[in-house]
């Protein structure tokens, strides 16, 4: 079974409402940990859309929500080693210099040994240098680290997005058409990195003739000429 078959369970736009049907025997089901038993399909339909976030009636409506978004096949926001003004400020207002201040020179410097100001001051002043310089430490291997697992997240979504691209069998398409192909492929596979090659190259291939359908000008004057037919001129009352 396809990867998406749950996730986009049509290729084609929902239909019109039928009639309603008797109701079938309730088949068991499996049930969200912490949530209620579907009672129906149509529950069913409802948990899965709310598990997967998208239309499982409609794909070209998850196409036209991720058009936009991870163009540069990035996931994620990059590390940045940028710290706000406000941390800066909680931070200094947590450091106590004073207390690496001998207290012996203090008390000599009080008694009016003018000769302890400048053991004091050299205290202060090497306790501030050794802060600095743990703070320094400690934020640069933060940022390194998680720059580096960024990046290996970045590569390895690269090196996936490649080898769907290179398993793409679209070489008889049109450039313009490949690249369409190509970048829902994209899209498809930074989305969802469990699914194979060939479930993303099977469902692209469906977004791409439902989409072309939306092109084809009879079927859409037909479609309208249908809704309009439906209409039922009774309800809004005699004229």
């Amino acid at each position: 079974m396809s990867f998406f078959a749950n996730m986009f369970s049509a290729t084609a736009p929902a239909a019109a409402a039928a009639p309603a049907q008797p109701a079938a025997p309730a088949q068991p089901t499996s049930v969200t940990p912490g949530g209620d038993a579907p009672s129906s399909a149509a529950a069913t339909s409802v948990a899965t859309t709310t598990q997967t976030g998208v239309n499982p009636q409609n794909p070209l409506d998850w196409l036209m929500a991720n058009a936009d978004n991870n163009g540069n096949g990035q996931t994620g926001q990059a590390p940045t080693l940028d710290i706000p003004q406000d941390t800066l400020a909680t931070v200094a207002k947590s450091i106590d210099f004073s207390k690496h201040i001998p207290q012996e020179a203090l008390a000599a410097l009080q008694a009016g040994d003018m000769s302890q100001l400048g053991v004091i001051l050299n205290s202060a002043l090497q306790a501030q240098y050794a802060t600095i310089m743990q703070h320094s430490a400690a934020v640069t291997n933060k940022f390194v680290g998680d720059r580096v697992s960024y990046e290996g997240t970045q590569n390895q979504q690269l090196m996936r997005n490649n080898i769907v691209d290179s398993s793409l069998k679209i070489q008889s398409l049109h450039p313009m058409a490949q690249q369409m192909f190509r970048a829902t492929a994209k899209q498809l596979a930074t989305k969802f990195p469990d699914a194979t090659p060939a479930d993303i190259e099977e469902q692209t291939w469906g977004m791409m003739e439902q989409l072309g359908s939306q092109f084809n000008r009879t079927g859409q004057q037909q479609a309208a000429q249908a809704k309009a037919s439906e209409v039922n001129w009774d309800e809004f009352g005699s004229f």
